[in-house]
């Protein structure tokens, strides 16, 4: 059955309140911040070898951000789907769009084997 506008803005406006809001923070915060350190330590992780891939190669530092980008994205696609058949063609996806901003397609390939990713067809 479909809930009527009406029945559902009263449900929100009571979620709403200061008092909920602050009692449901306060009941989730330990939890929160204990899956954002793995989250973030994951990334800084991530940061640190995609760092010395680009060395490595010789990319010019001011080239870093996007490749990190395209790093990122990976990761998120990693974590979302996995290495399965629609993780790989999202990674393929992402992997022609950085390739179209002009990145390197070998840095770009270390960068998905590092994660590890497999993208198809690279």
């Amino acid at each position: 059955m479909v809930r009527p506008a009406e029945y559902r803005l009263r449900k929100y406006d009571q979620k709403m309140t200061r008092d909920a809001a602050l009692s449901r923070f306060r009941d989730l915060k330990d939890m929160m911040v204990e899956q954002q350190d793995a989250r973030l330590t994951s990334l800084a992780t991530l940061d640190e070898l995609i760092q010395s891939i680009l060395v490595d190669e010789g990319i010019d530092t001011i080239q870093f951000p996007i490749y990190y980008a395209f790093a990122r994205r990976l990761w998120k696609i990693k974590n979302k789907f996995g290495d399965t058949s629609t993780g790989q063609a999202e990674a393929r996806i992402a992997y022609e769009v950085w390739l179209a901003r002009g990145l390197s397609a070998d840095v770009l390939k270390k960068i998905a084997a590092a994660i590890p990713i497999t993208i198809p067809g690279v």
